[in-house]
């Protein structure tokens, strides 16, 4: 009997670099508002909205006041 060894899933990543990245991304997540779970659709899905939220903290990040006066 074949022993199966479930392996750990691999969550996709991709980082967002510029202003026209982000607008894309956003275009793409609109169409992709339907995806069905576990699909590739809903991996890419899953991968551009945390791209879409690292991109906007690092955004926040550096538009933030630094305190020095």
């Amino acid at each position: 009997m074949t022993r199966l060894v479930e392996m750990p899933v691999e969550t996709p990543s991709m980082t967002i670099q510029t202003d026209d990245e982000f607008r894309a991304a956003l275009a793409r997540l609109q169409t992709l508002e339907s995806a069905t779970f576990e699909t590739s659709y809903a991996l890419e899905k899953l991968a551009l909205q945390a791209a879409v939220a690292e991109y906007m903290a690092r955004k926040e990040a550096s538009a933030a006041p630094t305190g020095a006066i």
